[in-house]
C-alpha cells in the first residue's frame, strides 16, 4: 500500500475505482506491456468460460487511448456518452469498461468480480477488443476496454419481384441498441 492511500472497491454508473483520486499530471505514455497483459488476461478468462478469443482492433485501439488520457488527466473515471458516434466502422454494438488501480491485474480482478464489468468481457457477440492503458504521475494506471461486434455484411443475392400484398394498418420499427456501457 503507499502512503496514507486507502484501498476501496467503488462500482457504479461511471465505472470502477480502486483507490481515492488524486490530482494526476500530464500522464505517461501508454505502455504496450501493460496493454499486452490485460489483453491477455481478458481472452484467458474468456478462453476459461468457452469463449472465442478477442483479436485487438486498431479502429478502436486510438480511441481507448485518448480516452484513458482524457480520464488520467481529470483525475477521474467515467464513461464516453458519446461512444457510438465516435466509434467508426460497420459495428452492431460496442461496450465499455473503464477502471483505474495500481495494477493491471488488480484492475482485472475488479472487473471480474463487478457482475456489469463482466458481463462486458464475457459476452459472447463480442468480436474484437482494444484496451487503453495510461499511468498517472501519482503512478495510478487508467484503463479503458472496448468492445465491439462486428456486422458482418452478406453477399448481395438477386431479390425475387415480391407478390402483391395488403398494405399494413401500423408498423412498428425496432432498433438496435448502438452502445452497450458498463
Amino acid at each position: 500500500m503507499h502512503g496514507n492511500k486507502k484501498r476501496l472497491v467503488a462500482i457504479g454508473v461511471v465505472g470502477l475505482s480502486l483507490f481515492v483520486a488524486f490530482p494526476v499530471a500530464a500522464p505517461a505514455a501508454q505502455p504496450e506491456a501493460l496493454v499486452n497483459r490485460m489483453v491477455r488476461l481478458v481472452n484467458e478468462l474468456r478462453v476459461a468460460r468457452g469463449l472465442n478469443v478477442l483479436q485487438v482492433d486498431a479502429s478502436l485501439q486510438e480511441g481507448a487511448e485518448r480516452w484513458s488520457i482524457n480520464m488520467a488527466l481529470r483525475g477521474a473515471i467515467f464513461h464516453n456518452e458519446n461512444l457510438g458516434d465516435e466509434i467508426q466502422g460497420n459495428w452492431a454494438r460496442v461496450g465499455e469498461n473503464v477502471g483505474r488501480g495500481p495494477s493491471i491485474d488488480d484492475i482485472q480482478v475488479a472487473f471480474s468480480t463487478s457482475p456489469g464489468h463482466l458481463d462486458n468481457l464475457l459476452d459472447p457477440r463480442w468480436d474484437a477488443m482494444a484496451v487503453g492503458v495510461v499511468k498517472s504521475s501519482d503512478g495510478l494506471l487508467y484503463i479503458t476496454q472496448r468492445f465491439e461486434d462486428v456486422r458482418v455484411e452478406a453477399a448481395p443475392t438477386a431479390t425475387p419481384a415480391p407478390a402483391p400484398t395488403a398494405t399494413p394498418v401500423a408498423a412498428r420499427v425496432v432498433r438496435r441498441p448502438r452502445t452497450t456501457r458498463r
